[in-house]
């Protein structure tokens, strides 16, 4: 709910709904929230849905971690700036996402194994380094268009995606780990941003 107690919901606190097996359906945060603490629903195995409402700005480390039944294409609204790490890893059932403009922090690990993950994605602009194992084990990824704000994409954040075909870059070629895409055998483009 958006209002408990006649209190404005505005934050859901960390470990909040951790585990919570008998959470089921589709998860609607309220337009109220703006932030989501860490690991506040991590575990909820039961959640087949995700809706974030307008009003998030920041999601924390492990927010919504080893929920495998969060089904469908995940948007992340545009007033999101921060997503931390591990929050969606282990999200099997997701199969597409979007990130809102506004995106610029992306934690380590934060869609590493989403196994289900196959439409093309993009990174938006205002991101500038690509974590670790951003997308690592995202086995069913196609191919990914990143942004022109990105100068560093850091150690195995496409390692083990062994169908992804394509990694394009908008824009000056990026700094890459050597490592960045090991078990992959993408090929790697620059188009003009």
């Amino acid at each position: 709910p958006s209002v408990i107690a006649g209190l404005p919901v505005t934050r859901i606190g960390d470990n909040a709904f951790e585990g919570r097996r008998e959470l089921t359906g589709v998860l609607t945060i309220p337009d109220s929230v703006v932030s989501i603490g860490r690991q506040a629903f991590q575990g909820c195995v039961h959640l087949t849905g995700l809706t974030l409402g307008g009003g998030v700005r920041d999601i924390q480390l492990g927010a919504f971690a080893e929920c495998p039944g969060l089904s469908g294409k995940l948007v992340i609204p545009d007033n999101v700036t921060e997503i931390g790490e591990a929050a969606f890893t282990y999200c099997s059932g997701l199969t597409g996402l979007t990130l809102g403009k506004s995106v610029t922090e992306i934690g380590a690990l934060t869609f590493a194994y989403c196994s289900g993950l196959i439409e093309n994605l993009s990174i938006p602009d205002g991101v500038h380094t690509i974590p670790p194992g951003l997308f690592e084990g995202c086995e069913n990824l196609s191919s990914v268009m990143i942004g022109s704000g990105v100068t560093q994409v850091d150690e195995k954040s496409f390692a083990e995606c062994p169908k992804l075909t394509g990694v394009c870059f908008k824009g000056a070629a990026p700094g890459v780990h050597p490592l960045t895409f090991g078990g992959t055998s993408a090929t790697v483009c620059y188009v003009a941003g």
